[in-house]
């Protein structure tokens, strides 16, 4: 529109477009994880996508021989890398089954992958010593008053974790009863 002076008015949009590629960024800054065994399957690594573009969806795809041990979500710009399941040191899931998991994340904005490729993530799992189970319960027994008796328990109990020794102890029993494994 012209105003009186012969001026004439203009409005001009710019549109974003989806031309910057984005950049991925574990929030390990060494792409070296180390969890605990039985750490659930909440997020791991919460890393950080970097890009300038207002317009463009993201996704992630993860690779490597122990991708399917893995679950990636996005938030916003948080990629979030979780276990498909929790991770079990005596029961390993990995591909070379030594708790050592190596998988690859790369993000995509629609348009182009990130601009440095997939990021290789290396995630270790630690052990922790769970406590003894029982394993099988003690059966009901009797003997006559003041003999003695000799409860076989080597069997009752179980542990997990490799190396460990149990210990057991009884108190408050007559003296006539003793305790094997």
């Amino acid at each position: 529109a012209d105003d009186a002076n012969g001026a004439t008015t203009l409005t001009i949009t710019v549109a974003d477009v989806n031309d910057i590629t984005p950049v991925y960024q574990a929030a390990d800054a060494d792409d070296a994880i180390s969890v605990n065994e039985n750490v659930g399957t909440g997020s791991i690594d919460a890393g950080t996508i970097t890009d300038t573009d207002t317009v463009g969806t993201y996704s992630c795809t993860l690779g490597g021989a122990d991708a399917a041990d893995f679950a990636c979500t996005i938030s916003g710009s948080t990629v979030n890398v979780a276990f498909a399941a929790d991770p079990n040191y005596e029961s390993p899931a990995d591909a070379d089954t030594n708790n050592v998991y190596v998988v690859t994340v790369l993000i995509d904005d629609g348009t182009a992958d990130d601009a440095n490729g997939a990021t290789t993530l290396t995630i270790t799992v630690a052990d922790v010593n769970e406590a003894p189970v029982v394993a099988n319960a003690i059966a009901d027994a009797s003997t006559n008053e003041d003999a003695a008796y000799s409860l076989d328990i080597s069997s009752v109990f179980s542990d997990v974790d490799s190396g460990d020794s149990c210990t057991y102890s009884m108190s408050g029993a007559p003296s006539t009863i003793t305790l094997s494994s």
